[in-house]
Formats: structure tokens, C-alpha cells, sequence
């Protein structure tokens, strides 16, 4: 029963994450994505559609924290249960790379999957950090590398806070950040 309502729980989260990102998505590529429902492995985590034209993508969700002790006492409190409180140990600069890193290793985990998809294959990464903000870390993102073999159409990080970030196949901002933002040099592994 835990596991059918943990299960739940992680669905609806990724729902909404990927409902947040396609305001942005959508406003920045003049698109109608809408989610259509979750996907079944080995597809990828939600399948949405554009209302107006039809295509159909595919997007793999994964969230990442400042380690394991994070999101366990993130999990348990989207559980209503009483769970540590977790505090940062080092500066916000440190904590922070030590998220981008996790986004690294998390990446390279997708690229290693297939999925099983007939349209576009998006890979989005989302973290939960208190303080992490992408666009004030902008020369830190190029810590952030690219396999140079994947599945995946587009890549790109997001925080709780928005701020999409692509990673591949260009190194930009997306939607409403885009303006004012300098890309960074583009990495492969």
C-alpha cells in the first residue's frame, strides 16, 4: 500500500514539474504542450501534446538534492511524516556545486536507459535545493556535462524556483529567462 501511494505521490510531483516547465517551454517555442497522461515504462515519465499541431513528446523526469539525507526529509514530510530537518553544512557556493554534481551523475544515469517513444524524448532535470538559483550561477552551470551518446532530443536543468536551462542541444536560457542571459560554452563528456 506504501508503495502504490509513494508511487502516486512521485507521479503527481512530476506532474507538476513538467506543467511548470511547459509555461516556459510553450512561451518560449510559440507551442501548445499540454500534459496527456504518465507514462508507462519504458516510455518516459510524461507524454504530453500540442493542442494545435498534434506532436506528441515524451519527458523523463529526475529531481535531484543536496544529498540523500535531503530527500529523505523531503519524502518524508510529502509524506506527513515528522522527518529531520536538514540543514546546509557548507557555504551556498560549495552546496551548490555539490547539486550540480548530482545533476551530472543524474544525466549520465538517463543517457544509459532506453525508452520506448515515438516523438521527441526530452530529459529534465530538476533541483530542490532551499537556495539554489541557476541564473545566479551561471558560470558554475559549465561544470555541467553532456554524454556525448543519449536518447534525448533536448536536456535541461530546472530549479524549484523555474529558470530552464538548456543543456543540449544548445547551452541557453529558455522562455522567460532567456533575455539578458549569455550562454555558456557547450560540454561533452
Amino acid at each position: 500500500m506504501r508503495e502504490r501511494s509513494d508511487d502516486q505521490r512521485k507521479k503527481r510531483l512530476q506532474r507538476r514539474i513538467v506543467s511548470d516547465f511547459l509555461l516556459e517551454y510553450n512561451w518560449d517555442g510559440g507551442t501548445k504542450f499540454e500534459i496527456q497522461r504518465d507514462g508507462e515504462p519504458p516510455e518516459p515519465d510524461v507524454i504530453c501534446h500540442d493542442t494545435r499541431t498534434g506532436e506528441r513528446i515524451g519527458i523523463e523526469v529526475t529531481v535531484e538534492h543536496y544529498e540523500d539525507a535531503h530527500a529523505r526529509s523531503v519524502w518524508q514530510q510529502a509524506r506527513g511524516k515528522k522527518a529531520p530537518e536538514y540543514r546546509l553544512t557548507q557555504t551556498d557556493a560549495q552546496e551548490n556545486i555539490r547539486v550540480l554534481r548530482r545533476v551530472n551523475e543524474a544525466i549520465g544515469r538517463k543517457s544509459n536507459k532506453s525508452y520506448q517513444f515515438p516523438g521527441r524524448l526530452i530529459l529534465l532535470v530538476t533541483t530542490e535545493p532551499f537556495r539554489l538559483y541557476l541564473t545566479g550561477m551561471k558560470r558554475a552551470l559549465a561544470i555541467l556535462c553532456v554524454p556525448v551518446r543519449h536518447p534525448f532530443h533536448e536536456i535541461y536543468i530546472y530549479s524549484t524556483h523555474g529558470e530552464p536551462y538548456q543543456l543540449f542541444p544548445a547551452r541557453e536560457w529558455i522562455g522567460t529567462y532567456r533575455s539578458g542571459c549569455n550562454p555558456l560554452p557547450r560540454l561533452s563528456c
